[in-house]
């Protein structure tokens, strides 16, 4: 995943300077801090209604992939182990994950250059 270098926030500077960060995370959708502790990222804080965006998208996947679970278990004449559905998920969930992260990548590109052509 790409960062922009003042995404990047240290530990210390997210203490000291707290009121600042929210400020600007709450400012729109899309922003977004690294936390960065011992030169590692360790975080990433995103506004509310994002993360409540992304959980309520994860939530309605993991009903969908249950649902689609039981109606292959009804149509299935032959047994099919859990450990086999677990693998195929996992397989089709990180692509899936994959395609999410490039769509994000994207639109955080697409948001950079809207602002770039507006100046």
């Amino acid at each position: 995943m790409n960062y922009k270098n003042r995404e990047f926030v240290s530990t210390k500077d997210l203490k000291n300077n707290l009121e600042k960060h929210l400020d600007y995370i709450s400012q729109d959708p899309f922003n977004r801090l690294v936390i960065v502790r011992g030169g590692k990222k360790e975080a990433v804080m995103i506004p509310i209604s994002e993360y409540e965006h992304i959980k309520s998208v994860a939530d309605y996947m993991e009903e969908q992939e249950i649902a689609q679970i039981i109606q292959e278990r009804i149509n299935t004449k032959e047994k099919v182990s859990n450990e086999e559905i677990i693998k195929k998920r996992a397989k089709e969930e990180q692509a899936e994950l994959e395609r999410w992260e490039r769509g994000v990548e994207l639109a955080s590109k697409d948001k950079e250059y809207q602002k770039f052509s507006k100046d």
